[in-house]
């Protein structure tokens, strides 16, 4: 499958298993495609209305909601080391995520699947998923992000 992602959408992907590098996770989850995909969009690409900053600050947000809801003081400064170099695992949810981006590219007629598409994947999760939370905590619309990027890969096919 991957042999049809274009360029920008294998970058997205590798960015997304870099961001749960950095962040010391030990897997890649819809969360981390997320912010993979925005993370590595050319300049002046806006496919989710949002920067990456307010991305990460709406993540850090969650984090620390987290922590206090299991009763862990969120001010302390905590380093986290990765334990786990080298292969992360896809969770369910971002493996289904990628199948999801095939169909959504097959049903828009493109013969390459792009970031666009990916995005548009990751909202039709459900409203529990860590990427949909996340969107919604940086005050985003999910169902209005598929509909302005789905009109703009109907224009531009």
């Amino acid at each position: 499958m991957f042999e049809r992602f274009s360029r920008e959408a294998r970058r997205a992907v590798t960015a997304a298993v870099e961001e749960a590098e950095q962040r010391g996770d030990p897997y890649v989850g819809t969360d981390h495609l997320l912010v993979g995909v925005v993370r590595s969009a050319a300049p002046g690409a806006d496919l989710v209305g949002a920067p990456i900053e307010t991305l990460r600050e709406a993540w850090h947000a969650i984090d620390q909601a987290a922590l206090e809801a299991t009763g862990i003081d969120a001010d302390l400064e905590i380093e986290v080391p990765s334990t786990r170099r080298g292969h992360r695992p896809f969770t369910g949810g971002a493996k289904q995520v990628l199948e999801e981006t095939l169909r959504e590219a097959l049903g828009l007629d493109s013969k390459r699947l792009e970031p666009e598409h990916i995005v548009i994947a990751l909202t039709l999760r459900p409203s529990h998923d860590p990427a949909i939370r996340l969107l919604q905590r940086a005050g985003l619309s999910p169902d209005s992000i598929r509909a302005d990027l789905i009109q703009s890969l109907r224009k531009s096919a």
